[in-house]
């Protein structure tokens, strides 16, 4: 959300969030990583814009941290929360059925896993002294092909490069364990407040037909 942030804050006041294991934030100290802790999370922080109104946007799985957080507080509908964005994200069968979708999304969570290990860094280019991914040939194709797309800049590989570098190996098992069994459809049927859906049409790990699930709901 870096640059969408640069681009609000000018207007407006933004809180962004770093769900638990991810970023700047601690692993959970009790290793849950289940919608319903990740919810709370996101509850405890608008809880804190005490008498302010809020929109909540979220991303793949801050998309599903949203969900989880109305799952667990529909008064915020009533009193906090003045509209919702959902981008790119599901609200059940995150991984279903056998089709093309299912496979990439497979593929995708499975190369979390492996370029997390001491392996895949060493594969994936690895770090130079500033801390930066240096990156090579493989790591250069894999996420072109896998997460930003064929056309995208440089900028963008390394960035996406940088934060696979950075993710935690235990708490994206954790987290795969989480999405692979949810099921948001009733929350996402209730939301009352103006909800914005947004969907990339070459996403691999969320494919646009959950989002289209998203505004039929």
């Amino acid at each position: 959300w870096d640059l969408q942030r640069r681009a609000l804050e000018q207007t407006y006041r933004v809180v962004t969030v770093d769900l638990r294991g991810h970023g700047d934030s601690d692993d959970a100290v009790s290793g849950d990583y289940r919608a319903e802790a990740i919810g709370g999370d996101v509850c405890a922080v608008i809880d804190t814009l005490v008498g302010q109104r809020c929109i909540i946007a979220g991303h793949s799985l801050g998309g599903m941290a949203v969900l989880a957080a109305l799952d667990r507080r529909p008064d915020l509908l009533e009193h906090q929360v003045a509209g919702v964005a959902l981008v790119n994200t599901a609200a059940s069968a995150v991984v279903s059925g056998l089709g093309g979708g299912t496979i990439a999304a497979g593929i995708g969570f499975l190369r979390e896993r492996v370029r997390s290990t001491r392996v895949g860094r060493a594969l994936y280019g690895g770090l130079d002294d500033e801390g930066l991914p240096r990156g090579n040939d493989l790591a250069t194709l894999v996420t072109r092909a896998l997460g930003v797309g064929a056309d995208s800049p440089e900028e963008a590989v390394r960035q996406v490069r940088r934060l696979v570098l950075d993710s935690r190996p235990h708490v994206s098992g954790a987290l795969w364990r989480t999405v692979g069994t949810l099921d948001q459809v009733r929350v996402a049927r209730g939301i009352t407040v103006p909800t914005l859906i947004i969907a990339g049409a070459l996403d691999r790990l969320l494919p646009v037909h959950h989002s289209r699930r998203l505004a039929e709901m």
